[in-house]
């Protein structure tokens, strides 16, 4: 007959097959499933920042960290799987630099994700809609969006003011 697993996790798989003079064969194996999408978690400055924020974060800020998390299967070591998008009025482009993120594997279900220096250092002022993308080692995907606006631009202070003592 025809078993189906529909469980997530290990699972023990014991096949037997008989034949007509009562000769037995055994196979065993584990079996492994994982229907799970990870979890994408924003922290810190990215906390909260949906479509409609009007935070404003400098450069230094958009090194906080992302986080990714896998029950089962744990994240890929393929650093090929994660990618950064970026969307600007409707359309969606693939981040050009050779390594869009920084990535630390603090696991083998977590992975901390950082912007890389190249496109912070390269960053202008303005909103940007990331989609950040990785998948686990059964390959299932998981994407998010970032809404990011950035203030690059140090303040600027000028006076005439010379210094010296007032009596008002």
């Amino acid at each position: 007959g025809v078993n189906t697993i529909d469980t997530e996790g290990v699972n023990n798989v014991v096949i037997s097959v008989s034949d007509n003079a009562g000769n037995l064969s055994y196979k065993s194996f584990q079996y492994m499933l994982d229907k799970t999408i990870p979890e994408i978690t924003f922290s810190g400055a990215f906390a909260g920042l949906d479509e409609e924020n009007n935070v404003w974060l400098s450069k230094e800020k958009l090194k906080n960290p992302i986080y990714m998390y896998d029950s089962l299967s744990g994240m890929t070591t393929n650093i090929s799987e994660y990618k950064a998008f970026m969307s600007k009025n409707g359309a969606i482009r693939e981040l050009a630099y050779s390594k869009p993120y920084k990535i630390k594997r603090t696991d083998s279900k977590n992975v901390t994700l950082y912007l890389s220096d190249e496109w912070i250092n390269d960053s202008e002022s303005g909103s940007y809609d990331f989609i950040v993308r990785g998948a686990d080692v059964a390959g299932m995907e998981t994407s998010s969006h970032l809404y990011i606006n950035v203030d690059a631009e140090s303040p600027y202070a000028d006076s005439d003011y010379q210094g010296g003592w007032d009596s008002k």
